[in-house]
């Protein structure tokens, strides 16, 4: 197991492992309690495995990239404790929900086709399967509208077409996601 940078300035983290709380403890970052030791540097790392994602973000900017988490257990009131942390550090930001972009893995392009067509979810609820192909990834932001845009751009790429636009998203893919994507959407320090 990857042994966490326990020494990173953190907004919050979140892990289920006792190994990783342990390494936490011991470096200071959380209380016997489990309440998380907030840093003024604005970088949030929340881990539920052994691999940690820390992200730093631009000032105003306000970003979880979860690993294998579930954020959408605080949009449908999970009480676990995941969920509970969740939504304590989301109202900690002072986020009114529509500033809240959660992506959530759909089982299916063709379900969440359906599900945007029918107008069953908010367009802010993008699948992050379909950028990365990879189900256990989910990233929450604050820019809805940017994100329905690469919704639709990554429509277009799974569907083949060739736009100019189409294009700049699928050559953002070619690195890692949450730090190209995010950073051609001014979200992102480069």
């Amino acid at each position: 197991m990857a042994r966490l940078d326990a020494d990173a300035a953190v907004d919050l983290v979140i892990t289920d492992d006792p190994t990783q709380r342990g390494q936490l403890l011991e470096a200071g970052r959380l209380d016997l309690g489990g309440e998380q030791v907030f840093a003024k540097d604005r970088l949030v790392l929340i881990v539920r495995s052994e691999r940690a994602t820390p992200i730093r973000l631009r000032p105003g900017v306000n970003l979880v990239v979860p690993l294998e988490g579930n954020l959408i257990g605080m949009v449908t009131g999970a009480d676990d404790t995941l969920s509970r942390l969740t939504t304590g550090f989301l109202q900690s930001l002072r986020l009114e929900p529509p500033s809240i972009a959660l992506l959530q893995s759909f089982p299916a392009l063709a379900d969440l086709a359906s599900a945007l067509d029918d107008g069953q979810i908010p367009a802010a609820f993008v699948p992050a399967s379909l950028l990365v192909h990879r189900p256990h990834l989910e990233l929450s932001g604050t820019a809805p509208a940017d994100l329905e845009v690469s919704l639709r751009y990554t429509l277009d790429i799974v569907a083949g077409r060739d736009r100019p636009e189409t294009r700049a998203l699928r050559d953002a893919l070619t690195g890692p996601l949450a730090v190209s994507l995010l950073t051609r959407h001014g979200l992102l320090r480069p």
